[in-house]
């Protein structure tokens, strides 16, 4: 007559192991979904209250290399694909986003989860302005002199944070 733990018994876990595993993977999940929902607000509410407080090109020095200026990204990354229809931007951040959950279900580590959800929150809260307004309100402008990197908003940090955080994970978890 065979156990009901056979499956594990022979896989050399203990009922409790599997249960401590599960426990670990739910923990992991959470951490992502809260570190998506930080994102999603951090960088709505930061949006919110630039916008309320200084037009479309009025520029507000910080730093003598940091300004908030802001204004609206109708491409993609960088401003590339300037003229690309909003619905097939919302379409590539969500397939891109679905892609970054299914990393999330596999990760193992906390940093990864952290990673992820961070990258996740950040390309939602860009995805809800390319819904409310057809593009996605950046302001935060880096220069020196001269050159400006390209305008950006919170909901970019977290998505390049968190894909760094993602790699870092990685990293670690090969050696």
């Amino acid at each position: 007559m065979r156990s009901d733990n056979s499956a594990q018994e022979q896989h050399g876990a203990s009922p409790m192991a599997c249960a401590d595993a599960a426990k670990g993977i739910r923990s992991t999940r959470a951490v992502a979904s809260v570190m998506a929902a930080l994102a999603l607000v951090v960088d709505q509410a930061s949006k919110a209250v630039v916008f309320a407080n200084l037009n479309r090109g009025d520029e507000m020095v910080v730093l003598p290399i940091f300004s908030i200026l802001p204004g609206w990204n109708e491409g993609a990354a960088f401003g590339l694909g300037q003229g690309t229809a909003p619905l097939l931007l919302i379409f590539l951040a969500l397939a891109i986003s679905v892609w970054l959950t299914k990393l999330l279900i596999e990760a193992r580590s906390t940093l990864a989860a952290v990673g992820l959800g961070a990258a996740i929150g950040g390309a939602l809260a860009n995805i809800a302005d390319r819904l409310r307004f057809g593009a996605v309100r950046d302001f935060i402008d880096v220069h020196w002199e001269a050159f400006h990197w390209p305008t950006f908003n919170v909901a970019d940090i977290f998505v390049v944070v968190g894909i760094l955080l993602f790699v870092l994970a990685d990293l670690l978890r090969q050696r």
